[in-house]
């Protein structure tokens, strides 16, 4: 039986007007340990309180110890502060250049500092590079008030992002981290937190530099502040380039680390320890159990084509669905072989569909276990088909009786 030419545009119209667009989705921040990733670190001593060791790349738990549960953590709160200034460089708000005029609010800060006096003006870049290695508080409200405003505003941004990257055991009261009643984080959310922060380079450029001199003397070229970083480990482990030391009578001494080496990165964090060395030597302890065991195997490239997804009521039929993120594994040393991967892509989508925007998912699995994902996304744009266009088409197949 035939089907009328007025019936199929009913039909298809439905179908375009009600149909939604393809939406984003947010994936687990981190991967759980698998049952063999837990037994391997079952034998490692660690005396943080609380503690988490994590592959930058994948998320991939390889060592948690209470990782949930919330702290105060004093500096390693200025991670979140450099993420958002850095962020705002990238898009454009503001520039490294920007010449930042000090309040009076920055100059009553105690705490570590660069003693900032009220009116003196310095560049964004040296504030950050004070924030990252000398954790300057004043230098901290300083990026705050030039970003935002104030510091109202700009913590509102700290609680918003925190909320976007999935850190729900995160709270924060101000952009430097001195101790108040609701102000608190956790291991996990700092390891969540610590992954976003090194897809920065220049964020990491700064956490990772040693010592740098500020209030340079344009004649003589002689800096009269002298920045050294709190972080030792970049000096004491090859290949440790970031992040953030914290301590407060709250917090105790901890500590956001991250190393790399060849496709690995590893992020260790530790809180709440009662003496300053031995928030280095946890941190050490960790980043070295992960090297010692683990490697990193690439499992997917950035543009990477994975397949298509046939796409209606679009001017093309089908888009490209490829790896939105280079992906590289975690994987016990010696046992590089054997990953499969599971492509999950729907049936079809409904033009019209963004380039980049999320079609589905690739898993990584070994022995029936995911070991890792990467969003797989729209290649292209297609656009939706338009209504004369559309009935052209509806009719063309009528009359050939498709």
């Amino acid at each position: 039986m035939r089907v009328r030419a007025s019936t199929w545009v009913a039909a298809f119209l439905a179908a375009w007007l009600l149909w939604p667009t393809v939406a984003a989705a947010m994936a687990p921040p981190l991967v759980q340990p698998t049952a063999a990733m837990a037994k391997t670190a079952a034998a490692l001593e660690i005396r943080a309180p609380s503690a988490i060791l994590v592959d930058a790349g994948s998320g991939q738990v390889l060592f948690e110890r209470n990782s949930h549960e919330r702290r105060a953590i004093a500096s390693m709160t200025k991670l979140m502060t450099l993420l958002l200034a850095f962020e705002a460089v990238e898009t454009g708000k503001v520039s490294l250049q920007d010449k930042v005029t000090a309040s009076m609010n920055a100059y009553r800060l105690g705490g570590a500092q660069i003693w900032l006096a009220p009116g003196e003006v310095m560049s964004l870049e040296d504030l950050l590079r004070a924030v990252a290695m000398q954790s300057a508080n004043d230098a901290s409200v300083a990026v705050a008030e030039h970003i935002a405003g104030s510091v109202e505003n700009f913590v509102a941004l700290m609680n918003q992002r925190a909320k976007e990257l999935g850190m729900n055991d995160t709270h924060y009261m101000n952009p430097h981290g001195l101790d108040e009643p609701d102000h608190y984080s956790s291991a996990y959310d700092m390891a969540v937190l610590g992954r976003e922060a090194v897809k920065h380079p220049k964020l990491l450029e700064f956490t990772g530099t040693w010592e740098h001199y500020l209030r340079v003397d344009p004649v003589t070229g002689k800096g009269k502040t002298w920045l050294v970083n709190t972080n030792r480990l970049i000096v004491q482990m090859r290949g440790v380039d970031g992040l953030k030391t914290g301590f407060t009578e709250q917090s105790k001494y901890c500590l956001t680390a991250t190393m790399r080496r060849g496709d690995l990165r590893l992020i260790a964090v530790v809180m709440g320890l009662p003496e300053g060395k031995q928030r280095f030597e946890e941190a050490a302890k960790l980043l070295n159990f992960g090297f010692a065991n683990y490697t990193g195997v690439p499992a997917a490239k950035a543009g990477e084509r994975v397949g298509v997804v046939p796409v209606q009521l679009g001017l093309v039929d089908q888009v490209e669905a490829v790896a939105e993120t280079d992906l590289s594994l975690t994987v016990p040393k010696g046992r590089e072989a054997g990953l499969k991967r599971e492509v999950q892509l729907p049936k079809r989508v409904l033009a019209p569909v963004l380039r980049g925007a999320r079609l589905g998912t690739m898993i990584i699995t070994r022995d029936g276990e995911e070991v890792g994902r990467v969003n797989l996304v729209a290649s292209t744009s297609v656009k939706r088909i338009g209504y004369f266009h559309l009935v052209g088409r509806l009719m063309t197949r009528v009359l050939r009786g498709n």
